[in-house]
Formats: C-alpha cells, sequence, structure tokens
C-alpha cells in the first residue's frame, strides 16, 4: 500500500484497522484501474466506516488519506469533501468544528473542481471565527483573498452573499476604502434578478453608508433610493430581518415613506447648491408638497436652501435636531451637521456675489450668523470649484467678487497677450540686429 496509515492513537478498533487497510489497498487498485464507479463504493464504504466513530479527528485523517494519494480521482475527492461537509452541523464543539472546517478547507486548496465547497469552506470558518473568538480581523484575513467572482461553477446568489460578508466585516471594522473596492465585484444589474432582493437593500445600505462618510450626498441619496425600491418589492415585512442585523440598526432612519422623503431632501440640500441643484429642490418640493405640510423642520430647511435671500447658517433656527439624520442617535450626525453648515454658508456666499463686488468677511459672518474662519474656507472651495469668482485680501478681511468670465472671454484675452508677447520679441530682436549692424 502506497503511503504509510497511522491508526494507532485514533481509537480505531482492531477489526476496523483491518478493513481500512484492506480498502485502502483496493482503492489503490481501483484508482490505477482508473475506474470510478469502483473507487466511489470503495470510498463510500471508508467513509462509512469513519462516520461510524463520530469523531472529526477520524474523518478527517482517513478523508486526508483518500484525497491526497497521488493521481486521485476527481469524482472520489468530491465525493468524500461533501461528505465531510455534511457533517459541520452534527459537530457541536466550537473548537473542534473549526479544527475540523480548517482541515477540509486545506484539502480544497489549489483544486478548481472544488472551489465551490472551498468557498462555503471559508465561509463557514469565518463566521465560527468572528462568533466564537469576535475577532474581526482574522476573519477577514481568511476571507479577503477568495476571490469568488471569478468562480464559474458558483452561483450568482451564491456569490454575491459571499461577497456581501466581506463587506460587513469591513463595514464593522470601518475600512471604507477596501469596502468600496469589494463592492465593485458585484454588478448591481445582477441584484435586479428575481429572489435578490434583500441582498440588493444589503448592498446599496453598505454604500449608502459609505457615501454618507465620505459626504458624497448624490450618490447616497441613489443609494437609498435603490434600498426603498428593493423594499418595496417584499411581501413580508419579516424579510428584512435577513439583512445584517449590524447594518439595520446603523440605519437608524425608519423605513417608511416619510422618512425616505425626509431623507432625500436632507441628501438634495447637503450637495453643492448650483443653479441645476436649486431647480431640482424645487421640483423635489413641488413633488412631496402634501408631505411637507406635516414637515416643518424640512420645509423650513428646504426653503432655506432655494430661496434668492441670505439665510442663517444657525441650525437651530430649523430643527435640525428633529431630524432624524441630524439627531445624536444617527451615527455620524455631527459630520453630517458640518456638512450642513458649509452647505448654507456657501449657498449665501453665492448670493452675496451676485449682488456685491466688495465685502468685509466679519461683516459677512455675522449676518448669515457663522465663523470667520469658515466662511474663508468656504469662499476658497467655491473659488476652486469655479462656482465664483472672487479674490480674497486677507490683512484687510475683506472679499472683492468679480464677474463672471466666460471661457470664450479667456481665450479671447489669452490670445491678445500671446500678440503682445510676440511683438515685443520682434521689437527686441529687430533692435539686437540694427545694433549689430552698427559694430560692424
Amino acid at each position: 500500500m502506497e503511503g504509510e496509515l497511522n491508526l494507532d492513537n485514533l481509537g480505531i478498533s482492531v477489526e476496523s484497522k483491518e478493513s481500512i487497510l484492506q480498502l485502502f489497498e483496493e482503492e489503490r487498485i481501483s484508482r490505477q484501474k482508473n475506474s470510478v464507479e469502483t473507487s466511489l463504493v470503495i470510498a463510500k464504504k471508508l467513509m462509512q466506516i469513519a462516520l461510524s466513530y463520530s469523531n472529526p479527528d477520524i474523518t478527517l485523517y482517513i478523508s486526508k488519506a483518500i484525497v491526497t494519494k497521488r493521481g486521485q480521482l476527481n469524482k472520489v475527492t468530491s465525493y468524500v469533501i461533501n461528505e465531510c461537509m455534511s457533517q459541520f452541523p452534527k459537530i457541536t464543539q466550537v473548537p473542534l468544528l473549526i479544527k475540523f472546517i480548517e482541515g477540509i478547507k486545506n484539502l480544497c486548496e489549489k483544486k478548481i473542481f472544488l472551489e465551490v465547497e472551498h468557498a462555503r469552506c471559508t465561509l463557514q470558518l469565518v463566521k465560527l471565527t468572528e462568533n466564537s473568538d469576535n475577532d474581526l480581523n482574522a476573519a477577514i484575513k481568511i476571507i479577503e483573498n477568495v476571490q469568488v467572482e471569478t468562480y464559474g461553477s458558483m452561483t450568482k446568489k451564491e456569490k454575491i452573499e459571499f461577497i456581501l460578508h466581506q463587506m460587513r466585516l469591513l463595514y464593522l471594522l470601518r475600512d471604507r476604502t477596501k469596502l468600496y473596492i469589494v463592492a465593485k465585484k458585484i454588478n448591481p444589474k445582477f441584484l435586479e434578478e428575481e429572489g435578490l432582493h434583500m441582498q440588493k437593500v444589503s448592498y446599496f445600505l453598505y454604500l449608502f453608508h459609505y457615501h454618507l462618510k465620505e459626504q458624497q450626498f448624490a450618490l447616497a441619496a441613489e443609494c437609498l433610493e435603490r434600498v426603498f425600491e428593493a423594499l418595496g418589492k417584499v411581501q413580508n415585512p419579516n424579510e428584512f430581518e435577513e439583512v445584517d442585523p449590524v447594518l439595520r440598526k446603523a440605519f437608524t432612519a425608519r423605513l417608511e415613506r416619510n422618512n425616505d422623503v425626509e431623507t432625500f431632501m436632507i441628501l438634495h440640500c447637503l450637495q453643492e447648491i448650483t443653479e441645476s441643484k436649486r431647480e431640482s429642490l424645487i421640483k423635489l418640493k413641488d413633488k412631496y408638497e402634501a408631505y411637507f405640510v406635516q414637515n416643518k423642520p424640512v420645509v423650513d430647511l428646504t426653503e432655506a436652501f432655494i430661496s434668492p435671500e441670505i439665510s442663517s447658517c444657525n441650525p437651530s433656527v430649523y430643527g435640525l435636531e428633529k431630524l432624524s439624520m441630524f439627531s445624536t442617535h444617527f451615527s455620524n450626525h455631527a459630520e453630517l451637521m458640518q456638512a450642513f453648515y458649509k452647505q448654507m454658508i456657501k449657498k449665501n456666499l453665492m448670493i452675496f456675489a451676485k449682488y456685491y463686488k466688495n465685502a468685509k468677511m466679519d461683516r459677512i459672518a455675522r449676518l448669515i450668523d457663522a465663523k470667520v474662519e469658515l466662511v474663508e474656507e468656504c469662499l476658497c472651495e467655491l473659488i476652486v470649484g469655479n462656482l465664483i469668482q472672487a479674490k480674497i485680501d486677507r490683512p484687510n478681511k475683506a472679499i472683492k467678487f468679480l464677474s463672471a468670465v466666460s471661457s470664450t472671454s479667456l481665450i479671447d484675452q489669452w490670445v491678445l497677450n500671446i500678440n503682445e508677447i510676440v511683438e515685443i520679441v520682434d521689437y527686441a530682436c529687430d533692435r539686437i540686429d540694427r545694433e549689430e549692424i552698427k559694430v560692424k
């Protein structure tokens, strides 16, 4: 028999040892003849003996002995691995289960025909590591290098659930950059298929929180829209329980139509205020006019951003603390409050730029109830973003607003400047030539 089997320390009876050794010899002959059916029969007998002891160590040892034989048939290997995986629910002791799964996972390594089994073992191992040891870093190390998106034999749903678990761990670890990279592995079009609406909810909730943290409010609003779109297809409200509880807890906004409107409006208000954005806010206000009658803070907030007049930047004026996204229960309410503060300052500065040529910075700050330092910061961002034309006189703490210049005018001015420079160069060259003639 090829390879040495050491069955002495496993607690196997003498009769079973003899049977196992005889079966392994028969397996060797059958494998060399490339007889799939006979090899499968022998493998089943060996696994029956192994499983009869209800000992994971015995099962793993015999399974490894079968699978690692030189030139082992793929069907035999697949059968043994799947038989072992069927024993996972029967092992109640977590340390034994982890050891067993790790052993099976290692047997699946670098075998393309076992890629699905390898992924399932990995996910099971990650869940156990996460729940038993509460070690998220160890869990992400196990799962991060498994590229299920390349597995051709794996169903779309299983791939999506695997990647969603990767996103979950990264979300808990607050690694937003990696979370967004992993999210790119899922094509949103796949989530439109029947039976995947809860996976769609989870996916876009993760992205919603990512974009919200990055203050990408337009994308956050789009993600939220997709969440409510998916929730609209839920027949049984209890289905939402399938979504990760941590994610559901973080999503403090109530999953109701009214709150949907409230959140949409806030996210649109927090985007860069341009003329087109102002028009879209007006359209949204008209669309949800009936709802606004019942929610004064949202009315006040929306009208402040739409208004062509300067508005106070003080959050208490609008009762923002009454809105779910600005309440202390929301995960990043402080960042959102700061974003509101800055956007309101920017909106006011754009109004000042329309009607004034010169203004003192402290005067502007007093009128809009804002800090001078933040007014200057927002002004710089607007200038860099080419939303207004202005110059800052820091010594005098003054602002000079300039009229907007079209791109055509800028090009014309550039051409004129070039022509002037060329004329100066020609004149200088002519004078040099004349001096050289005089010297000769």
